[in-house]
């Protein structure tokens, strides 16, 4: 478990970089990389709340938005619904894909929410054949794919659990190595917990607009995770 929270990741540096391609593609190797790189191992944090506690009814939108190619229209068609939090899969940071934009952060900024973000996968390169057209540049900024948990109501705690450590996309062994798409991490998930009135109504708002309610305890535990590229 993670739990280590920064204003702003740290670049990964050329040598580091240089490390990563020239290192072996093996799980053990992946292991050691993962563990040496600062941003991978910590949740970056921002926006501004609106609130100081979630209302005894709230709702909680999840949208896998597949690299965030057009953050302003996705917080324009996520606007009428006003979620008090929002679960964000396959989002980018410092991409050229995405205009090397904190795509996280400009949603969040669109909604007035806080936000945790963290680094699913350091991209290598600029990403699958059908995303190279989007791309300005020829290079990533950063090279930053995650997920994200973004909040109307401050975090009272956060942590980040890597679910793959051995390098699925990365290890040549593990069978799903992607010549197009070189990536450094695994799949995540992102726990939040925020403040909520006693005995909330936790209603669970997907993309396709079907809701569902359960019960929650006065904080809402939150949890978002990566569910494609």
């Amino acid at each position: 478990m993670i739990t280590a929270t920064l204003p702003e990741l740290p670049a990964v540096t050329q040598e580091e970089r240089a490390r990563i391609l020239a290192a072996p593609r093996t799980a053990a190797a992946h292991r050691q990389l993962l563990a040496a790189v600062p941003a991978m191992n910590a949740l970056q944090t921002g926006g501004a709340a609106r609130g100081e506690h979630l209302p005894e009814s709230f709702s909680v939108a999840a949208w896998n938005v597949e690299r965030c190619l057009f953050p302003e229209q996705t917080a324009t068609h996520l606007a009428p619904v006003a979620p008090d939090i929002l679960l964000l899969s396959e989002v980018d940071h410092g991409m050229a894909r995405t205009a090397q934009r904190h795509t996280t952060k400009a949603v969040a900024e669109a909604l007035g929410m806080t936000y945790a973000f963290g680094v699913e996968f350091y991209e290598l390169d600029l990403g699958g054949p059908t995303e190279r057209g989007f791309c300005r540049d020829e290079f990533n900024a950063l090279g930053w794919h995650g997920n994200a948990v973004l909040s109307s109501v401050p975090f009272e705690r956060l942590a980040m659990f890597r679910l793959d450590r051995d390098g699925h996309w990365f290890a040549a062994g593990k069978g799903a190595a992607d010549a197009d798409q070189p990536r450094l991490g695994g799949r995540m998930a992102i726990a939040a917990v925020v403040p909520a009135a006693g005995g909330a109504d936790l209603r669970r708002l997907d993309p396709s607009g079907k809701q569902r309610g359960c019960a929650s305890p006065a904080s809402a535990i939150c949890r978002a995770s990566g569910c494609g590229g």
